[in-house]
């Protein structure tokens, strides 16, 4: 088998995501997305009423993202159980999808020629910081990429070759609805595809059409969701409560144009990348041909994607994730020539070299991916803390903790992810429910009775409420 450029650089992307993405522990939405799932798939919440445990905000549901993503990954839990690198293999697929999706953009556009640029194009977009980032957690903006992208591919397939505008059109609205069940309005940008391709390249009124007729189908896809038991209930806690709320109450940011900001910090890398090779193509007194409106294209299908977060407040790097494929395609095709003429030149001077280094690469990736297995990546101490509890309180569903605890988001979605525990607020304190409290500070005789020390961890204490009439029978051992 020839080993080229594409080969060696698929294998130093996974080495940027699949080593650390098989260790333990996981960013706070990622592990509680996961909490969510597992539940489901153990039949505790329902597509339309997706549960976490009893939230801390009042609702009777988990209505922080649309439950397409969280269906999605409860499919895994209930075919391969609950250890901790289910969720993982979800990822794993969710990102070779990816790397499928864009192969398949740039196949469409340039043909043959797209093996001669793959590398470059991962190259652009990996080096990214957010996009290794968030590929190695559980957000739902990795979901979100495969789906836009192979949206993107079809409409473009479409205008290529041709075909059954109704059924293109329902195909690609497909698409829109699964993006919006995943991470809903800001996933729905795709619609502008076709728009942006009849205003760019001004030739092909079977791009008007597609885009019309997409916003028609979506749109009646969309609210035949409404049909559904309990949608309706779903999709006003979630738009008219949930994120109503979190625009309002929790911004993140002080400016709206915080993310303009971070998208030029992030694309720094990749600009670079290009300046260079433009600059060097000058200093070298060579012209290559460029695709200068599939770059425009794509510029303004990812600013289509990023620049309208700028409505909220709530703003998180993240939230980019989707939007960085589509800019590494636009820089891609400003300067896919040069980058040709390097792969053939580089490819048969020092293919033997790429194939050692690939070949290297690759064991060292089955390596760093087994010796890291299951260790932890962040919040070790955590982590090492609610280990040792479950085996301290092994039959325990539901615990209450301090206002001290309360808002450590982490030690909620663990707990509930590795050991089916619901995490509670004190202030709800029933002693039928749980004898149990979790706090950082000496927790002295109260209104319930005596809470007495059961056993301190760094990250927290275990206690028990000692009552005369509860039976000694519920008193944990050492």
């Amino acid at each position: 088998m020839k080993i080229s450029l594409n080969h060696l650089f698929l294998v130093l992307v996974s080495l940027a995501v699949m080593p650390l993405l098989f260790m333990n522990g996981m960013f706070m939405d990622g592990a509680m997305y996961s909490a969510v799932s597992l539940n489901m798939a153990e039949g505790i919440g329902s597509f339309w009423q997706p549960i976490y445990g009893k939230d801390f905000f009042g609702l009777d549901g988990f209505y922080e993202n649309p439950p397409l993503g969280i269906y999605s990954l409860s499919i895994f839990f209930k075919l391969f159980g609950d250890a901790f690198w289910v969720e993982r293999l979800f990822l794993l697929i969710c990102f070779l999808l990816s790397l499928l999706a864009q192969w398949l953009n740039i196949k469409e556009i340039i043909s043959d020629k797209a093996k001669y640029s793959y590398w470059f194009l991962l190259l652009l977009w990996f080096i990214t910081p957010t996009v290794f980032w968030t590929f190695r957690q559980n957000m739902m903006e990795v979901q979100l990429v495969p789906v836009l992208l192979l949206g993107n591919w079809w409409f473009l397939r479409f205008v290529r070759v041709g075909g059954n505008v109704v059924f293109a059109s329902f195909i690609f609205s497909i698409s829109i609805v699964m993006s919006f069940l995943i991470k809903g309005p800001v996933g729905i940008y795709l619609l502008a595809a076709p728009f942006v391709y009849f205003v760019v390249f001004n030739k092909d009124n079977r791009a008007l059409k597609f885009g019309l007729l997409s916003v028609i189908l979506s749109s009646a896809l969309g609210f035949s969701l409404l049909l559904f038991p309990k949608a309706e209930h779903f999709f006003n806690q979630y738009l008219f409560v949930r994120t109503a709320e979190r625009i309002k109450n929790n911004p993140t940011v002080d400016s709206r144009f915080w993310i303009l900001g971070e998208l030029f910090q992030q694309l720094i890398p990749a600009l670079l990348i290009v300046m260079a090779v433009w600059a060097y193509t000058k200093y070298a007194k060579r012209s290559y041909q460029i695709k200068s409106k599939w770059s425009l294209y794509f510029a303004l299908l990812a600013i289509s994607g990023s620049f309208p977060l700028m409505i909220s407040y709530v703003q998180r790097p993240f939230y980019l994730a989707t939007s960085f494929p589509f800019y590494a395609l636009a820089l891609l095709f400003l300067v896919f020539g040069q980058v040709g003429d390097f792969t053939k030149w580089a490819q048969s001077l020092f293919g033997n070299y790429i194939k050692a280094i690939a070949v290297t690469l690759a064991v060292l990736l089955i390596g760093l991916t087994i010796s890291f297995w299951g260790e932890p990546r962040r919040d070790r101490k955590l982590l090492a803390d609610i280990d040792a509890y479950s085996e301290l309180l092994p039959q325990v569903d539901k615990i209450y903790v301090t206002d001290q605890l309360i808002y450590n988001w982490s030690l909620k979605a663990y707990m509930m992810r590795n050991n089916r525990v619901d995490v509670q607020s004190y202030h709800g304190f029933d002693p039928d429910i749980s004898l149990y409290l979790l706090s950082l500070d000496y927790i002295p005789e109260t209104e319930h009775g005596r809470f007495t020390e059961v056993k301190s961890f760094e990250s927290f204490t275990v206690y028990f409420l000692k009552k005369p009439s509860f039976s000694v029978l519920q008193e944990p051992s050492e």
